[in-house]
Order: C-alpha cells, then sequence, then structure tokens
C-alpha cells in the first residue's frame, strides 16, 4: 500500500526559487506532469527522486508541472474528504 503524504495547500511553491539563468539544467524527464506525481507521492524509483529535486530547482517548466501536480492531489484528496463526509451523513 502507498503510503500518503499530507500535502498543504502552497507549501511546496512558497518553498520553490525562481530558476537561475545562469545555472544549467539538466534535460527535462520525459512526461514532467507524471514524475512531479510520483515525486510527490514518493513513489519514484530509487534516485530519480534526488535527481527531479535537482532539476526542478533550476527548470522553470518542471518546477510549475510540480506547483500543479501538488494542487491536483490537494483538489482530489480534499474531493475525497468532502464525499466520504458527505457519505458518513447518509448512514
Amino acid at each position: 500500500m502507498a503510503r500518503v503524504i499530507p500535502i498543504q495547500r502552497g507549501s511546496l511553491a512558497q518553498r520553490l526559487p525562481e530558476a537561475a539563468p545562469e545555472q544549467t539544467v539538466d534535460a527535462c524527464p520525459d512526461d514532467p506532469e507524471e514524475t512531479a506525481e510520483q515525486y510527490l507521492l514518493c513513489s519514484l524509483p530509487a534516485g530519480e527522486t534526488e535527481r527531479f529535486e535537482e532539476h526542478y530547482l533550476g527548470c522553470e517548466s518542471c518546477a510549475e508541472a510540480l506547483r500543479a501536480a501538488e494542487d491536483f492531489i490537494s483538489s482530489i484528496r480534499m474531493a475525497g474528504l468532502r464525499l466520504a463526509k458527505s457519505r458518513l451523513h447518509l448512514l
């Protein structure tokens, strides 16, 4: 079973620095959105976590994918909580 990591809305976005133009950045992952989701859910293969962390700190495109994934995961969790709460009232 996957471990669920609580994410506070906007917490990651506040920690992401602006990409430095003089910093050399490795190539983006093949699927930045999927990689960002896996990163936030702590399900990247061994070694990929550190590589992605180093990359997104210097790549505005991947940092934006990470922000979007954080918002998406947070929204899904909130919807699940609202659904569970509304079903409890039906019992």
